[in-house]
């Protein structure tokens, strides 16, 4: 599978297995926007919801003095088992948040107490050039056009453009010694520490999510760890690797229909990712071991 003579092969191979094996694992979605999910709803009050769902229907068709005292009961019920679990969820929630966890998780669990979550931002049209575009294939062509000029030269200031021009020029003269440590192949210890620090980040276009690699065998993180030091020690990049999915985030307070008012966020393979962070980790150590980094 990692053997492949060609490294996009070795790559395809890999992705290809780790997919059909979070087919058969791992349930699929409708794809339907979700309901907005409230945490104190649970089976106790899902019973007692539709009793009082069903007394109602029968009063309504039967409106007997006896059925309407029924209905009420099961109504009366409802609200009281509502109010407990609104209650012990709200103490549940707030006696989580602790001081030693990060902002992002205590947002979340603010969230998840007032049963908000964050909306989408579909894009329904765009004003562009004076005309208004809905397409969907014309708005991903402008924004992709706007998102690369801001990233390209012409976005520089004059003087930091010219110093970059200067030193691209520059020839390097750098001769790698495969003796080196830092040069060494990749160890399982590594890759181990890099995926236990793995934030769960969206996928990329390869459709692997980080959640997939930690609960990967060990023979399979293995296979993986070859693939990594084959890249590392041919100096092949897989071109699967040098592509994104590039998401426009609407930026807060601007007008969501002009282009120049979105800015890009790139969702790269997690498997790449995984092994910048070995590599990261790896250099950072060096440099402050040799002084030039503090």
């Amino acid at each position: 599978m990692a053997q492949s003579h060609d490294i996009d092969t070795a790559v395809e191979n890999i992705t290809n297995h780790i997919l059909a094996a979070a087919d058969i694992a791992i349930p699929k979605t409708s794809g339907r926007q979700p309901r907005l999910w409230k945490p104190w709803w649970d089976e106790k009050y899902t019973e007692a919801f539709r009793n009082q769902k069903r007394c109602w229907d029968r009063f309504r068709r039967y409106p007997t003095t006896e059925n309407f005292i029924t209905f009420k009961k099961a109504k009366a019920m409802a609200r009281k088992i509502k109010r407990q679990n609104q209650n012990t969820t709200w103490q549940k929630n707030v006696n989580s948040i602790q001081c030693n966890i990060s902002s992002k998780e205590m947002w979340d669990k603010v969230r998840n107490m007032l049963g908000t979550y964050k909306k989408g931002h579909a894009i329904s049209f765009l004003n562009h050039n004076g005309q208004t575009v809905s397409e969907v294939r014309d708005i991903a062509n402008i924004l992709g056009a706007q998102f690369s000029k801001i990233s390209s030269n012409e976005s520089y200031p004059p003087v930091f453009a010219a110093y970059k021009q200067k030193e691209e020029r520059k020839a390097l003269n750098f001769k790698a010694s495969t003796c080196k440590e830092y040069n060494a192949p990749f160890t399982v210890q590594e890759l181990t520490a890099a995926l236990n620090k793995t934030r769960p980040t969206s996928s990329g276009p390869d459709r692997i999510h980080c959640h997939m690699l930690k609960n990967l065998s060990e023979k399979s993180l293995n296979v993986i760890l070859f693939l990594f030091n084959r890249i590392w020690t041919e100096q092949c990049f897989p071109a699967l690797w040098c592509k994104a999915v590039v998401v426009p985030i609407p930026k807060p307070g601007k007008d969501p229909h002009n282009p120049s008012h979105y800015r890009p966020i790139a969702l790269t393979s997690c498997l790449c990712k995984l092994r910048e962070r070995i590599v990261n980790t790896r250099l950072v150590y060096f440099l402050e071991e040799t002084g030039h980094l503090s």
